[in-house]
């Protein structure tokens, strides 16, 4: 039971990394649901360490699921501060708002996170 809880939060884990790295627009501005997955990624790895043996050498999937756990962290820092930039450049109107460019922006924000998060993933197996 302890394996299937350990493996579907990785599963799960890489989902919102994954929902992370997609560009979804800022339409329910605040309450925009992927603005929240940092906080399912932290209940994810609740889950696993809480599973996971005390005697166990997990090696590289260790570095694997703290990788995913910090870009997860930095990106969602990223969208919350990019929001806060746009709402205050639109004035805090929804209509303005879906006119910036909202996607390109998180897109742009991602791509060095990941970089340096796959980066730190290789330097700590090394």
């Amino acid at each position: 039971m302890r394996e299937l809880a350990q493996q579907m939060s990785v599963l799960g884990l890489g989902v919102c990394g994954v929902l992370s790295l997609w560009p979804f627009p800022f339409s329910r501005r605040w309450q925009s649901w992927h603005l929240y997955l940092p906080v399912a990624g932290l209940a994810l790895y609740a889950v696993f360490e809480l599973a996971l043996p005390t005697e166990v050498e997990l090696g590289w999937r260790m570095s694997a699921v703290v990788a995913v756990l910090l870009f997860l962290w930095l990106n969602g820092i990223a969208k919350v501060a990019l929001l806060a930039v746009l709402m205050e450049k639109t004035g805090g109107r929804r209509h303005r708002l879906r006119r910036e460019p909202q996607r390109l922006w998180q897109g742009l924000l991602a791509i060095p996170l990941v970089a340096i998060c796959a980066v730190w993933c290789w330097r700590s197996l090394a």
